[in-house]
């Protein structure tokens, strides 16, 4: 990205895999199980990198937003949702911990990007015969808000956010 691009929230990290392998019949229902014969989860942050062809993948991209910006449901309601079948590429993205769901959305919450660079998105489903998995075991978390005047007296309360986050994300 370059220093001109903005983003409302994002969560980064370096990837240095606890454990790569190869894994069949995956699909975003299964994760956890495939996950677990690893780790336990139930307690900790996880980094995920897929890779591979997938068999089904549907994924979601909004459209850029300008000021002042729309709300997370408007963006929700006018963003792109596409279904596509044997695309090569990579998903990325994080499982969170259930008693974190207040910091971020609890679950998996996973991104694509295929071969090419040119399809991407926040992945809302996804099927694949054979893929190689790659995962991370994250023990600490640091947030960083941003300091400016508008961040600062922006109300950012939100009636029934959980519900919100569930109807945005799945």
């Amino acid at each position: 990205m370059g220093n001109d691009e903005l983003l409302p929230f994002v969560q980064i990290t370096t990837f240095q895999p606890d454990k790569v392998v190869d894994i069949t019949a995956v699909s975003k229902n299964n994760l956890y199980t495939h996950l677990a014969q690893y780790l336990p989860l139930d307690n900790v942050f996880v980094a995920v990198k897929i890779s591979g062809c997938f068999d089904k993948l549907k994924i979601r991209r909004p459209f850029v937003q300008q000021k002042p910006y729309p709300s997370v449901v408007k963006v929700f309601e006018q963003q792109v949702v596409d279904t596509v079948e044997d695309v090569s590429g990579t998903l990325i993205g994080f499982w969170t911990p259930e008693f974190f769901k207040e910091l971020s959305v609890a679950g998996f919450h996973l991104h694509f990007i295929d071969t090419t660079r040119k399809l991407g998105g926040h992945v809302i489903d996804f099927m694949a015969s054979k893929t190689e998995l790659a995962f991370e075991r994250k023990q600490a978390v640091e947030i960083v808000l941003p300091e400016d005047e508008e961040y600062l007296r922006k109300n950012l309360k939100m009636d029934d956010l959980n519900n919100v986050i569930k109807q945005v994300e799945n």
